[in-house]
């Protein structure tokens, strides 16, 4: 679709970031026949996180997700009066970094794709051009080249993107551990989503609760995680390695052999991204991260589609970069996703304020409620009207003390929840 003029180089799509969101949405952009560049400081850098999915929402995605495990259930322990397991039927999946990343840059490379080795450090926006300019390793010199769309995938690092609204970020902290192990440190269960039991027998007041994530991989192996689900601020990777080695120590469990060792921290809410702008988001960068749960993956691999077609058939039909940007971020942030999101922002909220005990009582009617409502809500698809549903639905059933606990928090936020709920409202949120 692209050609040069006048010695630039102009593409279709600059994506900026080759993290997973950057190379999903570039493959899928070249499977449709557009001339994509990638723009990364280190665009063959090894992903570093585990991304654990849901098997049923990567189901129909066009390009098959590789995975390194699946496990039929996943399991929650709750830090009740008396312990209590919560299993869910559901099948959880573990995302082979390695072999999905290295099946994106075959598809990349067989369909064309640019990939420069560089940092955008400016986007200048002409009437049917944007003009990036980048810097190619330590010292390089600037220069330049033209698309007609630009999307940041780069997690905000690049920071392209104009965002609305003074929303307060929150954090999910872990630090996680793949090793050999002498024992078990799951205690006979395969995947376990959340052991929000205390981790030294005894609850500490003056720290946020935390939780054991972890996945049995065969043999003696094992991935373990400490996790702060959220907190207004990150804690110290240093206090959730002692906290996980206090976790083992108390199952009189120990580490043979460390593989590798993962430090996570996740933004959580902030400001979403203005709808009016001409570079694109998509991944972190567009807000893509689950409030209330840090989830970002399944919901990125399944918008890459919508977008891509949405950009393709722009470029295709002639469209200017401007109505081109707007339509892709109305496929990103309709109305109702958008007053969902402050409804989601509300339950990080509760979620953040809650200790150990509270939290358990939280997820123990969470995890009551049909399968479909949970589900809906950690999606982070749903629209504002179903999730209020969710929400009054989890409200009913709390017993007393929850139900004043969230009751507490509503009454103090009812300016974000009247936003979310109210015609209008968000119309105005937008262009403030």
């Amino acid at each position: 679709m692209a050609g040069s003029d006048a010695g630039h180089i102009e593409i279709d799509v600059a994506v900026v970031g080759a993290g997973p969101a950057g190379r999903w949405l570039a493959t899928l952009l070249v499977r449709r026949g557009v001339d994509v560049a990638i723009f990364d400081p280190g665009p063959k850098a090894r992903w570093p996180n585990t991304y654990g999915v849901w098997s049923d929402e990567i189901e129909e995605l066009e390009i098959p997700v590789a995975l390194r495990r699946s496990w039929p259930q996943a399991d929650v322990v709750l830090d009740l009066s008396s312990p209590q397991q919560v299993v869910l039927e559901r099948e959880y999946c573990r995302i082979d970094n390695d072999a999905f990343q290295g099946s994106l840059d075959d598809r990349l490379d067989d369909g064309g794709a640019r990939w420069i080795e560089a940092k955008v450090i400016d986007v200048e926006h002409q009437d049917r051009w944007s003009s990036l300019t980048f810097v190619g390793g330590e010292g390089g010199d600037e220069e330049t080249i033209r698309a007609r769309i630009v999307v940041d995938a780069s997690g905000g690092a690049a920071g392209l993107l104009e965002y609305v609204g003074e929303e307060a970020v929150a954090f999910q902290t872990a630090f996680g551990v793949e090793a050999d192990f002498d024992g078990d440190p799951l205690e006979g269960r395969q995947m376990v989503l959340m052991d929000y039991r205390a981790p030294c027998g005894e609850r500490d007041e003056n720290s946020p609760p935390t939780f054991l994530y972890g996945m049995h991989l065969g043999g003696d192996r094992y991935f373990v995680e400490e996790t702060v689900l959220v907190a207004p601020g990150a804690v110290d990777f240093d206090e959730l390695r002692r906290t996980l080695e206090h976790r083992l120590d108390r199952l009189g469990v120990s580490i043979l052999e460390t593989h590798e060792e993962e430090f996570c921290k996740i933004p959580m809410g902030g400001a979403l991204p203005s709808l009016e702008q001409r570079v694109l988001g998509f991944g972190a960068a567009a807000g893509l991260v689950h409030p209330a749960t840090g989830y970002q993956m399944a919901r990125m691999l399944r918008a890459g589609a919508p977008l891509a077609d949405t950009i393709a058939e722009g470029l295709e039909g002639g469209l200017s970069p401007e109505q081109i940007a707007r339509a892709g971020w109305q496929i990103l942030w309709s109305d109702q996703l958008r007053r969902a999101h402050l409804l989601l922002l509300f339950g990080r909220d509760v979620l953040a304020g809650f200790d150990r005990e509270e939290i358990s009582q939280f997820f123990e009617v969470f995890f009551s409620l049909p399968g479909q409502s949970w589900r809906q809500y950690m999606s982070g698809e749903t629209g504002h009207r179903e999730m209020s549903g969710i929400m009054l639905r989890l409200f009913a059933d709390a017993e007393n003390s929850l139900r004043w606990a969230l009751a507490r928090r509503a009454l103090g936020d009812g300016r974000r929840v009247g936003k979310a709920l109210l015609p209008g409202a968000m119309a105005t949120r937008r262009h403030s």
